[in-house]
């Protein structure tokens, strides 16, 4: 991809972001004239106390990209890719000139094409194409014949009905044992302040009342007994049969097996065993509610 060169006006904006704090905490600045510029560019007070300050960031079109999309799913809930070696020959019995291994990657700009569109079942990677299926629904491009700085990420049905409904949502959205959610909800923590923590990991900013209100009254029936006493963790990753390989991918063997982990794919990791089915659910239900609303892909 071509080096994207910066805007002049967006770079003097930069420049001048740099330079106005340096000025005003050297002193040469007077603080009416630095409030100008503080609010203009959306650096404010917070008024639940504390000294943290809330920042406007200036975003292309407001939106965020498809990586940093998928990047922000996995951040806000603690959850790793986990995805497979982007290589369709794991047995390693071909020259890389033939079959380049792209590794295991862990940003969503590690990803590459899987170049596997001749629908043969047992060279899917089930869970790159998850992230796949998520990325190139929000512009990101994965023939790279004609090298382009633009992309067609308008906004689309299928956006709102890939993340509602696909399967990296799904997992995303699972309390397992490796989510921070499932720790968070272990915790003890009023419901008040669960709701809170929720909304600053998933929205980045604290529940107003009437959001408090709504959460804490949708959770707060089954809260008191959402433990369940002497349960272990039992998360295991979902990983990839490395059996299968170019050599033996027509085999129907080969099928049934990426067919299988394909399955698993889609229901989702097993949820944890240390909270009753009855909270889980519920608190599902709401981090659902706001990892689908516009506030998470769009900036202010």
């Amino acid at each position: 991809m071509p080096v994207i060169e910066i805007d002049p006006e967006i770079a003097a904006d930069i420049a001048k972001f740099e330079s106005m704090p340096a000025a005003y905490q050297a002193g040469d600045m007077e603080d009416d004239v630095f409030r100008v510029f503080r609010l203009n560019n959306g650096i404010y007070g917070q008024r639940q106390g504390g000294t943290s300050q809330m920042v406007r960031v200036k975003a292309p079109y407001g939106k965020l990209t498809a990586e940093q999309l998928v990047d922000s799913l996995h951040r806000a809930v603690g959850k790793a890719f986990e995805c497979e070696d982007l290589n369709l020959n794991p047995a390693g019995d071909r020259p890389p000139a033939q079959f380049l291994n792209m590794g295991k990657p862990s940003r969503s700009w590690q990803m590459t094409a899987l170049s596997n569109e001749r629908d043969r079942p047992a060279l899917a990677l089930p869970i790159a194409q998850a992230l796949i299926d998520v990325l190139t629904n929000y512009g990101w491009r994965q023939s790279r014949q004609n090298p382009s700085t633009t992309r067609d990420d308008g906004a689309s049905p299928m956006q709102t009905l890939i993340l509602a409904n696909g399967v990296l949502g799904t997992r995303i959205l699972r309390l397992s044992d490796d989510s921070a959610f499932t720790e968070l909800a272990l915790q003890d923590l009023p419901v008040e302040k669960l709701v809170e923590e929720a909304f600053f990991r998933i929205l980045s900013r604290p529940p107003t009342a009437v959001e408090t209100s709504a959460m804490a009254a949708l959770l707060r029936p089954t809260y008191a007994s959402r433990k369940v006493a002497g349960a272990q963790t039992g998360y295991a990753a979902l990983k990839s049969d490395n059996r299968v390989s170019w050599s033996n991918h027509l085999s129907a063997e080969a099928t049934l097996i990426r067919m299988d982990e394909e399955k698993k794919m889609r229901l989702g990791a097993e949820p944890t065993k240390r909270l009753k089915t009855e909270f889980r659910v519920l608190f599902e239900d709401a981090l659902w509610a706001m990892l689908n609303s516009p506030e998470f892909v769009l900036l202010p």
